[in-house]
């Protein structure tokens, strides 16, 4: 299954048909969000979750904002 988030198409399951753990998912969906618009800020505002938040998921995906 696929879910569209602005134009940008996600895969939600594995290459098993099962669906993807909802870590996996929102990962994913932080680096899209973070690559689109650049700053934590504006990113955490589109996601709609506060920027605490982002960088509390930041840190448990150790992913990094691109500088």
């Amino acid at each position: 299954a696929m879910i569209e988030i602005e134009k940008i198409l996600i895969d939600i399951t594995q290459d098993n048909g099962h669906i993807r753990p909802i870590d996996d998912v929102e990962r994913e969906v932080i680096k899209i969000a973070l690559a689109q618009y650049k700053n934590a800020a504006e990113a955490a505002r589109r996601l709609k979750i506060g920027r605490t938040t982002l960088y509390r998921k930041l840190n448990k995906y150790k992913l990094r904002i691109a500088q």
